[in-house]
């Protein structure tokens, strides 16, 4: 029903860490001025003299020159690049640091290190209340003993490790400084008032608690929910034919502002005939669904799976996600492929620090996008911990995420019209009040630190799944929320996934007349 374009698969090689800041390695560095205080633990950084001073005299001038610049040695040893020198490497190092100091990333490291306050009851720190401790960062965390996730320690073990929070060499398009921000803790080495500061914008940066439907205060429960091994509820709506009687059964995952009711939009009859049967869920924290403080992409694959069980849907099911939602896709073909009998992704949104992507292709890419959106992901990446604070400063002298404003460009004309209409009957006001219902934290906010933050591993890396288990991806190339080239190039270096790329075609993929059911026969039929 749909044709298909046709492009040249690009080739699959390691790219280098990524340097998307912009910027040649053997570009000159003029001389550090402050231009303005600096940010608590900063240094400034060693002017050309400096520098090259390093440069003719290696690793023993570079130990020995002031402002901490050693730290640079431990980065480059802990990321080592092939086929540098010396003078590469430390040009590589220097340039992570360059910029003309702009306020907007003054604020993105200060409250990045803030976040370490705001997080330290989920990484397993602590902050003395007393004036004349220092902080420790081994400290358990009250409510510890209950147990984390072996991912949150090895967020720790990694923060400690790179002495950091942004870890500036794995860091994405963002705009450099001309300061070395030290990893001393806030309330360390600066008095009771600079703790006592930190402690006060701790809180500041809090974001505010959920109110879970059915609890005082909270939304009533009128959907059908299920109870998770981990005691949450998911909400969740079934389509299709009965599940006793289907042939197929799949799990969907909805959307960035979604919910359980969105679908293929498949028609009945094409359902009945191939014996499908469908459940939509709300995403942890969307909708009727319980918030999940601490959801991953791995929890939101082990969700659908408790989902299916709580169902009964037996030992395999196939999984169908459109737009962010399919985080939970990938997360599904990574974290439970033994329970995968098939998948579907629907324009599926990527992360740009997948280490996957060429560094060019990602930068450009993601340059393309409004100064606002770029920050909001700048933040939901490096400092997830205070992106409900920055994403509500309206006092901010950027632009917020237009894709949270429902203001993004969109190229196609179907997209552009399918807005309006949605926003002129109120379709798309009634749909926020739902998803966020239960505060925009939990379900919007979460869902951008979960999409964009650091993912445990590549889905361009991810193994073959098992004979018998197809994956397809749809993809519009008028896409203007999910660039094309980088859709590609995902595509390009995974050679087990069917690429279906619609000409003329944007982003509502499930508006597309008869889509939904060349969908279910592509993999069904």
């Amino acid at each position: 029903m749909f044709q298909e374009a046709t492009y040249g698969q690009p080739s699959r090689f390691t790219p280098s860490p990524p340097d998307l800041a912009g910027g040649s390695l053997n570009e000159g560095f003029s001389p550090a001025l402050r231009r303005g205080p600096l940010p608590f633990g900063a240094t400034a950084a060693p002017n050309d003299e400096v520098m090259n001073e390093m440069i003719d005299s290696g690793s023993a001038a570079a130990a020995a020159s002031p402002g901490k610049w050693h730290v640079i040695q431990e980065e480059l040893k802990n990321n080592p690049v092939s086929g540098e020198d010396f003078e590469a490497k430390v040009r590589r190092a220097f340039d992570m640091y360059h910029d003309d100091t702009d306020l907007m990333f003054k604020f993105l490291n200060v409250y990045s290190r803030i976040e370490k306050c705001e997080k330290w009851t989920e990484t397993r720190t602590s902050l003395s209340k007393s004036k004349t401790e220092q902080y420790n960062p081994d400290a358990p965390a009250p409510g510890s003993s209950n147990g984390r996730r072996n991912s949150d320690e090895k967020k720790l073990k990694d923060l400690k490790k790179m002495g950091h929070p942004l870890r500036p060499s794995h860091s994405l398009p963002m705009d450099r400084s001309r300061y070395y921000y030290s990893a001393a803790p806030v309330g360390t080495g600066m008095g009771p008032l600079a703790g006592q500061l930190g402690e006060w914008l701790c809180r500041a940066v809090q974001p505010p608690a959920p109110t879970p439907c059915g609890s005082p205060g909270g939304p009533p429960v009128t959907a059908r929910r299920v109870r998770l091994r981990d005691g949450r509820h998911l909400a969740y709506e079934e389509s299709g034919v009965p599940r006793e009687t289907a042939r197929f059964k799949v799990v969907f995952s909805h959307g960035f502002t979604g919910s359980r009711l969105d679908s293929l939009r498949a028609s009945p009859e094409v359902a009945e005939e191939l014996g499908v049967y469908m459940v939509g869920f709300d995403r942890a924290g969307y909708g009727e669904s319980d918030p999940n403080p601490a959801r991953s992409v791995e929890s939101a694959a082990l969700d659908m799976a408790d989902l299916a069980d709580a169902l009964g849907l037996g030992d395999k099911f196939y999984v169908v996600g459109f737009s962010l939602g399919c985080h939970a896709v990938w997360g599904a073909l990574r974290y439970i492929p033994e329970r995968v009998a098939g998948a579907a992704m629907l324009a599926p949104v990527v992360n740009y620090w997948w280490p996957g992507f060429p560094a060019e292709l990602a930068a450009r890419e993601y340059g393309r996008q409004q100064r606002g959106d770029q920050w909001a992901l700048r933040v939901a990446h490096h400092a997830p911990g205070v992106l409900h604070w920055w994403m509500e400063q309206t006092w901010l002298p950027l632009p917020t995420s237009t894709v949270v404003a429902n203001t993004t460009y969109l190229p196609n004309k179907r997209d552009a019209e399918i807005r309006r209409t949605l926003t002129a009957d109120g379709t798309l006001r009634n749909k926020r009040e739902m998803a966020t219902q239960q505060g925009i934290q939990e379900s919007y906010y979460r869902d951008m630190a979960v999409m964009f933050g650091k993912w445990e591993f590549d889905p361009m890396a991810l193994p073959e799944p098992t004979k018998g288990c197809p994956v397809h991806l749809w993809q519009g190339d008028e896409d203007g929320l999910v660039p094309v080239a980088l859709q590609r190039h995902v595509a390009g270096s995974l050679g087990w996934v069917n690429y279906h790329e619609l000409p003329g075609t944007g982003h509502f993929l499930s508006a597309v007349p008869g889509l939904g059911d060349t969908v279910l026969r592509t993999l069904f039929g």
